[in-house]
C-alpha cells in the first residue's frame, strides 16, 4: 500500500490523460482552452513526476525538478486566470508575489539541498486566492445558475482541492521535519492521495461541456 501510494502521483495524471484521449480522440470532442490547461497541468505532472522518481530510485537530488514543477504549474494557471477573470490586476500581483517566490527558492537551493516548503505553500496559496475570486465572480453574476454544470466549476473545485491541499502540506512540512523527520513521508502520500483527487475532478472538467456565458 506505502509503494502505491508513493506511485499513485504518476499513476492518476496517467489515467486522466488516459481518459481524455479516449473523449477527444475516440469520441470527437473538441478541446477547448480551458481543457488545454488542464491537459497541460496533467502532462507536466506526469513527466516531471516520473523523472523525479527515476532520480529518487538512483539517490539523487530531485529539488530541481520540483522548482521546475512548480514553475510551470503555476504559469499554466496563471495564463488561464488571466483569461478568465475580470480582476486581472489580482493575477499581476500574485504572479508577482510568485516570482519573489521563486527567488527564495532559488536562493535556497544554493545554500543547502533541503526542501524550502515556505515558499510552495505560498504559491499554492496564490493560486487558491485566484480559484476563490473566479468562484466569487462566477457566484455573483450567474445567481439563479446551476453552476454544477459547469466546465468552470469543476476546474474551481479541482484546484481547491489540489492546491488547497498542497497549501496545507507544505505549510506543515518544515514543523513536522524538525519534530518527526521519519514522519514526513506521510505528507508527501497525503499529498499523491490529493493529486489523485484533484486529477479525477480534472477529468470531471474536461468531460463537462458546458460554459458560463458571458
Amino acid at each position: 500500500m506505502k509503494e502505491f501510494l508513493f506511485k499513485l502521483d504518476i499513476i492518476a495524471p496517467a489515467f486522466s490523460l488516459t481518459f481524455a484521449f479516449i473523449l477527444f480522440k475516440i469520441r470527437k470532442r473538441k478541446i477547448s482552452f480551458p481543457d488545454l490547461i488542464l491537459l497541460g497541468f496533467l502532462i507536466v505532472e506526469l513527466l516531471l513526476n516520473i523523472v523525479s522518481a527515476i532520480l529518487q530510485v538512483n539517490k539523487k537530488s530531485n529539488l530541481e525538478v520540483y522548482l521546475l514543477n512548480l514553475i510551470l504549474i503555476q504559469l499554466l494557471f496563471t495564463y488561464y486566470f488571466l483569461k478568465v477573470l475580470i480582476r486581472k490586476k489580482i493575477v499581476y500581483f500574485g504572479f508577482a508575489l510568485f516570482c519573489l517566490c521563486t527567488l527564495l527558492i532559488v536562493k535556497g537551493l544554493q545554500i543547502s539541498d533541503n526542501f524550502a516548503s515556505y515558499p510552495y505553500a505560498f504559491s499554492s496559496l496564490i493560486i487558491l486566492i485566484y480559484s476563490l475570486v473566479f468562484l466569487h465572480q462566477i457566484l455573483d453574476t450567474l445567481p439563479s445558475f446551476n453552476i454544477l454544470s459547469l466546465k468552470e466549476f469543476w476546474i474551481i473545485t479541482g484546484t481547491l482541492t489540489y492546491f488547497g491541499s498542497t497549501f496545507l502540506i507544505f505549510i506543515s512540512y518544515h514543523y513536522l521535519s524538525v519534530i518527526a523527520p521519519k514522519q514526513v513521508h506521510v505528507l508527501w502520500q497525503l499529498h499523491n492521495i490529493f493529486l489523485c483527487f484533484g486529477c479525477l475532478i480534472f477529468s470531471k472538467a474536461i468531460n463537462c461541456k458546458k460554459w458560463a456565458p458571458k
